[in-house]
Formats: structure tokens, sequence, C-alpha cells
């Protein structure tokens, strides 16, 4: 119970240097400066929480993870988001303004995000049954495939 403790408290102690140092830069002059230094710095905190945790994990269940099915399918499925997303904020911005522009743009990349998903094929049927509406899911994700 001690490691994940552990682990957080050493990745929040990386985010409040990385923070200290990348969120007084003017992002004009570097482009993870500010906010997006803040956000970085935040995805590195919990990928150094993950890693510990992964690592003692391994040790003692020995856990062995398809990276595949993992970290690969999932890394392009956010790369896909994160691009068409971006794509969809910037050429919303001028005809319905910055507020609208990232709210739909939020809203599109969640769903672009679990149709690649589905997709990728990240899940098996067992896994999707796991979650709450399992079955609805998959006769939907079925129901589309026959179609």
């Amino acid at each position: 119970m001690l490691v994940p403790a552990i682990a957080l408290a050493i990745g929040s102690t990386v985010k409040i240097i990385l923070n200290c140092y990348l969120v007084p830069i003017n992002p004009n002059i570097f482009i993870l400066g500010g906010t997006a230094g803040a956000a970085l710095s935040t995805v590195i905190c919990h990928m150094i929480s993950v890693i510990i945790e992964f690592k003692s994990l391994k040790k003692e269940i020995n856990l062995k993870l398809n990276s595949v099915k993992f970290f690969i399918k999932p890394c392009i499925a956010t790369c896909i988001m994160g691009i068409i997303s971006n794509i969809i904020y910037k050429s919303l911005i001028t005809p319905v303004g910055e507020k609208i522009s990232l709210i739909i743009s939020i809203l599109l990349a969640t769903l672009v995000y679990l149709i690649c998903i589905i997709i990728l094929k990240v899940f098996t049927k067992e896994e999707i049954f796991m979650i709450p509406f399992g079955k609805k899911v998959y006769d939907f994700i079925s129901f589309r495939k026959k179609s």
C-alpha cells in the first residue's frame, strides 16, 4: 500500500520542480512555457507514478502486459485524437469564438478517441462486458461492424 503513495510523492515532487521552471517561461519564446508547461509537468508526474507502480506490480505478482495493447494502441488513439481536436479547435475559433470552439473540440475529441479505441480493438469482448452496460456497448459495436 505504500508503493502508490511513494510513487505519487516522487511524481508530485518532479511536477513541482518542473512547474517552477516551465510555468514562468513566456509561451511565445518557448512552446512548453506557461500553461503548456504546467500540462507537461502533470503528464510527466503521472508517467513517473505509473512506471514506478508497474515496476512494483511486475516484481510482486509477475505482471506481464502486452505493450501493443496497453501502450502503443492507446498512444496512437491519443495522437489521432489530439491532431483532430486541434484541427477542429483552430477551424472553429474564428466563426464561433474561443469558448464554444474549445467545448466542441473537447466533446468531439472524446468521440474520436472512443472510435479509435474501437477501431484499434484495444478491448476484448470479455473486457467490454466488465464495464457498466458492457453488453449494450458490445451489441452497439457489433451492430456497427455488421452494417
